[in-house]
């Protein structure tokens, strides 16, 4: 499939089927992200929203939603302030402090403990990944890599937040909605 034409594509397999999408943002909306972010969209990436923004929060693609850029977050934000992941500072424990060695901080996801006295992300460059939408009502997430080339090559990842688990399941955002598009979100999980 051609890139140009996926994001048509998608939309018209998700009207076929009921769902209703967002419609497609301005480039100023996509100039002000990558101007907060301090990225550059891949090309794909950028076709994709200025055709169809992906899905409002009422509406699935099934168990899917892939999710507007107004709402795509850095991985590290939303999983560094999630309660269930990592201990707030009213518990004691700043982000970046030193880890007290007999707390059970570590065992998430996204965090690796070792001998290290300070969490670290599992995933490589997890600054660079943005998520992009959700499998499952947020039992999975996917994400993309934006701080890298961008000709089409910026990696896919599904999260899984609960089983300390990603995996790469598409090299671009081309490669992931060509996938979404033949065999369905649930290839991508």
């Amino acid at each position: 499939m051609d890139r140009h034409s996926l994001g048509a594509t998608l939309k018209t397999l998700w009207l076929s089927e009921g769902v209703q999408p967002n419609e497609k943002i301005t480039q100023s909306i996509l100039s002000e992200f990558e101007a907060q972010w301090g990225v550059q969209m891949p090309l794909d990436l950028r076709e994709y929203v200025l055709t169809v923004n992906g899905l409002p929060p009422s509406e699935l693609h099934g168990l899917a939603r892939l999710w507007s850029l107004q709402e795509y977050r850095r991985v590290i934000d939303v999983f560094e302030l999630h309660q269930s992941y990592a201990p707030t500072v009213e518990q004691g424990w700043a982000l970046g402090e030193r880890i007290d060695e007999s707390t059970p901080l570590g065992e998430g996801w996204h965090r690796l403990r070792g001998n290290e006295p300070y969490p670290r992300f599992l995933l490589p460059d997890a600054a660079s990944f943005f998520l992009f939408g959700d499998y499952n009502i947020e039992a999975s997430h996917w994400a993309i890599n934006l701080g890298r080339d961008v000709e089409g090559k910026n990696a896919v990842v599904s999260i899984y937040e609960y089983t300390n688990r990603y995996h790469y399941v598409a090299t671009s955002h081309s490669n992931f909605l060509t996938i979404y598009i033949t065999n369905g979100p649930e290839g991508l999980i």
